[in-house]
C-alpha cells in the first residue's frame, strides 16, 4: 500500500511540473526597471490597450518624455527623452530573464550618434 501511494504521489508531482509555466513575457515586462549605471528609471505595464511607460530621473525627480513605444512579444522599442540634458536615447529591449532585459540603445546628444548595450535590472517594489 504504501508504495502505491508513493507511486500515485511521485506520479502526481511530474505531471504538475510538466504543466507548470513560468511568468509570461508581458508579466515580466510589467514592473519597474533600472538601466544599469544610470539615473533613469522605467515604469513599465501591459494592458489590453498595449504597453503603458513612463519614467524620471533619480536624481532631479525630472520626468521623461516616452514615445513611439510598441511591443510585438519578443522587443519592446520606445523613445525616451530628458530636456533638461538635451538627451534622446533610442531603445530596442529583450528580456533576458524574469529580473533582466538587454538594451540595444542609440543615443544622440548634440547631432553625435553612438550605439551600445545597457543591462536593465528589475526593480523590487521599494527601491
Amino acid at each position: 500500500m504504501k508504495k502505491w501511494i508513493i507511486c500515485v504521489f511521485a506520479a502526481s508531482l511530474m505531471g504538475g511540473c510538466a504543466t507548470m509555466k513560468g511568468p509570461s513575457a508581458e508579466e515580466i515586462l510589467t514592473g519597474m526597471w533600472k538601466p544599469e549605471e544610470s539615473v533613469a528609471v522605467y515604469e513599465i505595464a501591459v494592458t489590453d490597450d498595449g504597453v503603458q511607460m513612463s519614467g524620471h530621473s533619480e536624481h532631479s525627480g525630472k520626468r521623461l518624455q516616452i514615445s513611439d513605444v510598441s511591443w510585438d512579444g519578443d522587443v519592446l522599442r520606445f523613445t525616451s527623452y530628458l530636456a533638461s540634458t538635451n538627451m534622446k536615447v533610442v531603445h530596442e529591449n529583450r528580456i533576458k530573464d524574469a529580473q533582466t532585459m538587454i538594451s540595444r540603445i542609440v543615443e544622440n546628444k548634440t547631432g553625435q550618434l553612438r550605439s551600445h548595450t545597457v543591462t536593465w535590472k528589475k526593480q523590487r517594489p521599494g527601491n
